[in-house]
């Protein structure tokens, strides 16, 4: 009895430190300070002038009509004592970017006073925004427009090119194929064929050749 007592005990202190970090004030004021979505594109850094912000919008929700799949992108004033790659997630999860059964969204989070960029893409989109293809993405269109501070013109780049990757169906490579028994055995008859053809034209050469 007296071991009951003390693995109930054990539980019971097991879980208030489980509830004490989930409701811990640092928790919350992770969960107050992540902002909720103005539309496709939510521009709290202010990095992106309203025409382009109006333009991108339209853009993503035609993509999303076309292909079913949701991007969202934000510019953050900070990343509120996480890193980016946390933030991404975190924010990512509260706004449940993606259709649901299908996880098909993408979030570029782009933090400018943390000179820090990160793709966050869902199970379903991974075949098509691999991590090769993002990490091309930065290269390409993001840093070299950020090192120069225009961050709009590198957030419309990588629109661009997001599309461009999306919009283009994935095509399995197909494994090659095994030779089927028909095959292997029209390779033997053809293997005999061309040794015997060739022994028959050699041998009474060489029995010529060796008789002097």
């Amino acid at each position: 009895p007296c071991g009951q007592i003390q693995q109930l005990m054990g539980l019971i202190r097991l879980a208030a430190w489980l509830l004490f970090l989930f409701f811990s004030p640092h928790s919350l004021v992770w969960a107050q300070n992540l902002p909720a979505a103005q539309n496709y594109v939510s521009d709290f850094a202010q990095v992106i002038d309203s025409q382009s912000e109006s333009d991108l919008n339209q853009k993503l929700s035609a993509l999303e009509s076309q292909t079913g799949v949701q991007v969202a992108v934000v510019t953050v004033a900070g990343l509120e004592d996480m890193s980016v790659e946390e933030y991404a997630e975190k924010l990512f999860q509260k706004w449940g970017i993606g259709k649901k059964g299908e996880d098909n969204g993408l979030l570029l989070l782009v933090s400018p006073s943390d000179r820090e960029v990160r793709f966050e893409v869902g199970y379903g989109l991974e075949p098509v925004i691999t991590d090769g293809r993002a990490g091309e993405i930065i290269r390409n269109q993001l840093i070299p427009q950020f090192k120069q501070n225009n961050y709009q013109q590198g957030i419309i780049d990588a629109v661009g090119q997001i599309s461009k990757f999306v919009s283009t169906p994935v095509t399995p490579s197909t494994p090659p194929s095994l030779p089927s028994l028909a095959d292997f055995v029209g390779f033997l008859i053809t293997g005999g064929v061309v040794s015997f053809y060739l022994f028959s034209f050699f041998i009474p050469i060489i029995v010529y050749f060796t008789s002097f």
